[in-house]
């Protein structure tokens, strides 16, 4: 019997075999997805429509400031979710300056990661047209939870005994974005739980996540 038959190849199982070092297919779909979820964003955008029939200057403008207020919650949303998914671009981008090769598992979790990414708009308009109640944020936290873990989760497995980056990456390094990695994912699933008591409380955890991950920073660059 082969080696490959044996179901073995360098001692891992066969389900870890497709292995690789060119990254581009992998990049190109990520950044692919990344677009796909701000075209839905931009989407959730739609242009008054104000009949102008017998109506001044004057009052076509104040009837269209009307018309945007009413749409403020889609804008918001829009801002927001621009800042967050552009943030977890800038994430999986640094992430994947570091890792020089891929294998199955990496591939699984990259696309479990993008899924979530390209659901994130609608639970972003939930978030924004009932953030005012526990399941709204709830429902927001928990999704974010799972992207964000999922990010977070690339990360250590791709530099678990250096399995896909390079042997000379620093310790520290390695170190300081695994923990970074926990902080966010962590403050939204606590948000998750301080919802179902208070919607407010949940939305503030958020706030100490980014206030501890600003800390860590400042730990690690003294």
């Amino acid at each position: 019997m082969s080696e490959d038959e044996g179901g073995a190849e360098g001692g891992r199982p066969e389900w870890f075999r497709h292995h690789g070092e060119d990254l581009s297919r992998l990049l190109s779909l990520s950044d692919g997805v990344f677009a796909f979820a701000f075209t839905l964003l931009v989407l959730q955008l739609t242009v008054p429509v104000i009949d102008t029939a017998g109506l001044s200057n004057g009052a076509v403008s104040r009837a269209l400031a009307q018309a945007l207020w009413g749409d403020l919650p889609a804008i918001l949303a829009f801002a927001i979710g621009a800042v967050f998914i552009g943030l977890q671009w800038t994430v999986h981008h640094r992430t994947f300056r570091y890792i020089r090769r891929y294998d199955s598992p990496l591939l699984w979790l990259n696309l479990g990661f993008l899924a979530t990414v390209a659901i994130n708009p609608f639970l972003l308009g939930v978030f924004i047209r009932y953030q005012e109640t526990s399941a709204a944020v709830m429902l927001y936290g928990g999704g974010e939870a799972i992207t964000i873990g999922l990010l977070a989760l690339i990360w250590w497995y791709a530099t678990w005994d250096r399995r896909l980056v390079d042997a000379s990456l620093s310790d520290r390094l390695i170190e300081y974005y695994r923990y970074r990695s926990l902080i966010f994912p962590t403050a939204f699933a606590i948000s998750v739980g301080l919802a179902y008591v208070s919607a407010t409380l949940g939305e503030l955890s958020w706030l100490v996540g980014l206030m501890a991950g600003g800390w860590l920073s400042r730990r690690y660059r003294s």
